[in-house]
């Protein structure tokens, strides 16, 4: 099921379903539409009230599964790789063209400019995912502090 299934409503039912039984791409767009970063989700309090009647179970479920996700999305070490990769790459291209110093140098200039506008575009691509980090990560917590409360009240 996916979030333009449930027509956009939000209920406690709905919340649980997703929250256990949706898959990756449709789990993140539910977060995203219903708990949104920017701020554009209306009532934010009255759904964060109905995360907190959420049973401890669903709520242990939901942050397993938000941590699965953060490491799918985690991507820190890529730039690094596709840069190593470039450099290399750009090293075995100069060393396998010609001789002449003029045409090894275009060559090289070349490949450089190639590399750095790869590296520039899967910036731009995992500055998406980064998005997508960051409502996992405001979910996160939403659920840490809905958990510490549930536990903070069946302690009482």
């Amino acid at each position: 099921m996916s979030c333009e299934n449930c027509m956009r409503k939000f209920d406690k039912e709905t919340m649980e379903d997703a929250l256990m039984n949706w898959q990756g791409r449709d789990f993140i767009d539910y977060l995203r539409t219903h708990f949104s970063i920017d701020g554009q989700t209306e009532n934010l309090r009255e759904r964060v009230e109905v995360l907190r009647s959420l049973d401890t179970m669903v709520l242990d479920t939901a942050l397993a599964r938000v941590k699965g996700c953060e490491k799918i999305y985690e991507n820190k070490h890529v730039l690094f790789f596709m840069g190593g990769l470039l450099t290399a790459a750009t090293q075995v291209i100069s060393v396998f063209s010609t001789s002449d110093f003029l045409v090894r140098t275009i060559i090289i200039l070349c490949s450089i400019i190639v590399s750095v506008l790869i590296l520039m575009s899967f910036k731009k691509a995992l500055s998406k995912d980064n998005y997508i980090s960051a409502s996992l990560l405001s979910f996160r917590e939403m659920l840490e502090q809905a958990l510490a409360a549930k536990m903070g009240n069946e302690s009482d």
